[in-house]
């Protein structure tokens, strides 16, 4: 659990941070570490290799930047125990990329976004693109485009897919994420079904209901609650076969929420009708074992995935980056 989460780290020129992700992409970003550089060494494609060499050779690095979304790795107890580390600030809400618990036995201090309310209630990128997903999934938009582009096929009759209007949507957790996506589903004829199992308000034209229910009754589905030990596999055979069929997954989460085996099977039966995500169980090791990348490839099911790119627009990672950053006392 991150500890004393109001603190700044303490940067100077004795106490460097390594920037292990990409910044150089976002102006405002570039410029706050230009006028601060003394404090930073910047290796944007770092990885666990890299950062045991940066921390090598310049002993004065004590903390690390860093961001999932483009990791690719696992901060573990084979990398952490290396290095000689003081804290590690990193620009998400979610830290199931850091072994926390070998963090804590260090007392190595781990920073996140998480508490930070003021920034991550009005970073809306995630929930739109989980609105995104959703809407392309029922109407088959990427079994359309290789239709198109592979087979110069232009009839319609081969891709028809369904309009969002008229059919149920359920929403998996009523955190800020949550809300915002069924804020987005207004004024689409849509019923909207809410599982959270805290005891918060819901607003009273959503109908409030089971987990069991939200599966076994709508037509769709959107993920946005934490990735924990409690959900780990949370959305399993089980679940995914009470379902509607054609029903349609979307995953802005974690890819540990699911059984990505199940998923796959499910969609090759045809009961499942698409999966959208963008999260892997597996990106940080090796994506290209993951059954859900490997049914994709074969371009022929409802499947999108995209590469961990929920919070990953220009507006939402400027403010987040900045915000992280400005974490560190210089």
């Amino acid at each position: 659990m991150e500890r004393s989460w109001m603190m700044k780290f303490k940067l100077d020129e004795n106490n460097k941070c390594l920037i292990a992700t990409p910044v150089k992409h976002l102006e405002l970003v570039s410029s706050f570490l230009e006028e601060n550089k003394k404090c930073f060494l910047i290796d944007e494609k770092a990885n666990k290799n890299d950062i045991l060499n940066n921390f090598l050779n310049e002993p004065k690095l004590k903390y690390l930047f860093v961001n999932p979304n483009a990791q690719g790795y696992k901060l573990d107890s084979e990398i952490l125990s290396k290095i000689n580390l003081k804290g590690i600030n990193t620009c998400s809400t979610g830290t199931n990329h850091i072994d926390l618990d070998y963090c804590n036995k260090q007392k190595i201090l781990v920073k996140s976004l998480k508490r930070d309310f003021d920034l991550i209630n009005n970073l809306p990128s995630t929930s739109e693109l989980a609105f995104c997903l959703m809407q392309s999934l029922f109407r088959k938009t990427i079994i359309c485009h290789n239709q198109v582009v592979e087979n110069a096929d232009w009839n319609y009759t081969n891709v028809m897919g369904n309009q969002i209007s008229g059919k149920t949507i359920g929403c998996l957790g009523y955190g800020r994420l949550g809300k915002i996506f069924c804020e987005q589903l207004r004024g689409f004829s849509v019923k909207i079904k809410v599982c959270e199992k805290r005891d918060i308000p819901i607003p009273s034209e959503y109908e409030k209901c089971s987990i069991n229910d939200l599966f076994c009754k709508c037509d769709a589905v959107a993920i946005h609650i934490h990735s924990c030990l409690e959900n780990m596999n949370l959305i399993n055979k089980q679940f995914l076969q009470s379902t509607k069929k054609g029903f349609i997954l979307i995953n802005t989460s974690r890819g540990d929420l699911c059984d990505e085996d199940a998923i796959a099977e499910l969609i090759k039966s045809n009961h499942l009708g698409g999966y959208g995500t963008d999260v892997l169980k597996t990106e940080f090791a090796d994506i290209k074992t993951s059954p859900i990348y490997k049914l994709a490839i074969e371009k022929k099911y409802n499947i999108i995935i995209t590469p961990h790119v929920g919070g990953m627009t220009y507006e939402g990672q400027s403010k987040a980056f900045l915000y992280a950053l400005k974490k560190f006392n210089i």
